[in-house]
């Protein structure tokens, strides 16, 4: 099951009224990240329906799980496509943000996806990134390369969603080999290979 290809899907299936909030007795809008997440989460259940053991979580706290350490303590991740109770089934881990964040705090989303596929404990197959909203392939662009200067290199999708039904694959990591470092430099002797 391709769960990043269904994850574009559900996307592009969030209607207007999810993606760009009304502000009240404004003629502004506003991107909304939990409204938008939480469509997201609801148009995955859809698409995907029950394909057990695998189950979807929105904002799962880890920080009461006793395997969540140092980078992972207190950390919530959007999305989790998993099955409760075990480690070995953990499929994908998402972070999704609105495009009007900068891309240093879009790139600690980034940081964050990487500790989680890189811990031993719950080492996630597959990270994506979602960054919704107008600017959103330009910052897409800009962790690529913030990634590439900071030698940060795991597999990593990037989907950008610029407009209502407008949904792809900005960037995907071409570095499949798992990377489990125990170093406190958590980004040492990494390379970032994108394929733009």
């Amino acid at each position: 099951m391709n769960l990043a290809a269904h994850l574009i899907v559900a996307c592009e299936k969030i209607s207007d009224n999810f993606f760009n909030i009304k502000v009240a007795n404004s003629k502004d809008t506003v991107y909304l990240e939990r409204v938008y997440s939480y469509e997201l989460y609801h148009q995955i259940r859809l698409i995907i329906g029950d394909v057990s053991p695998i189950e979807v979580f929105a904002e799962p706290d880890k920080s009461g799980h006793p395997d969540a350490k140092n980078e992972l303590k207190n950390k919530k991740p959007d999305l989790v496509f998993h099955s409760s109770g075990t480690h070995d089934d953990n499929h994908l881990v998402a972070e999704v943000k609105n495009s009007d964040y900068s891309v240093p705090r879009i790139y600690e989303d980034v940081e964050k996806l990487y500790n989680f596929y890189r811990s031993r404990k719950f080492g996630y197959k597959e990270t994506v990134l979602i960054i919704f909203g107008q600017k959103s392939e330009t910052r897409g662009k800009g962790i690529v390369k913030l990634m590439r200067k900071n030698k940060l290199s795991f597999p990593l999708k990037i989907i950008v969603h610029p407009e209502v039904g407008n949904a792809f694959v900005l960037s995907e990591s071409d570095n499949d080999k798992p990377v489990r470092d125990d170093d406190n430099d958590r980004f040492s002797g990494l390379r970032a290979k994108f394929a733009i």
